[in-house]
């Protein structure tokens, strides 16, 4: 996978997928550290009937290319095309093309194009089931 290329899995039965199927569009989003409340909340209902944005209080922008809400405070976004949607039972998963991509500049090396997980600007997380999180952070050589 390359930086023009997302793949994100997603439950079939949530608003957001079928926002997916009909706009063919997607942001992919890597939350803060800071920001794992806003997750778990967000995550514990369903937005059918719930403007989560407006229910906690989320501050936001639109995307430049495509027009959905991003939360304030991302490490970085992905704003992409779909390109192909496979179905794997009660799951999809979606292979968008990116059309723009946006990133802290201080949690981000563009030199050695890597996420800063050591600094406090790169502290994303990964939700890893069952109410879990995970930040990395270790740097191996």
């Amino acid at each position: 996978m390359c930086i023009r290329d997302r793949v994100t899995g997603i439950g079939k039965v949530h608003k957001t997928y079928r926002n997916i199927l009909e706009t063919n569009k997607f942001i992919a989003g890597m939350p803060h550290i800071s920001q794992v409340e806003m997750v778990r909340q967000t995550g514990s209902i369903s937005g059918e009937k719930t403007d989560k944005f407006k229910e906690f209080k989320i501050d936001c922008s639109i995307g430049e290319n495509i027009d959905c809400k991003i939360p304030d405070n991302m490490v970085g976004y992905l704003e992409c095309k779909v390109v192909e949607i496979f179905d794997t039972g009660h799951l999809a998963l979606v292979l968008g093309e990116v059309v723009n991509a946006s990133v802290n500049p201080e949690a981000f090396d563009l030199n050695e194009e890597r996420l800063l997980c050591e600094k406090p600007a790169g502290k994303c997380i990964y939700h890893m089931g069952g109410g879990k999180f995970l930040a990395p952070g270790d740097i191996i050589h």
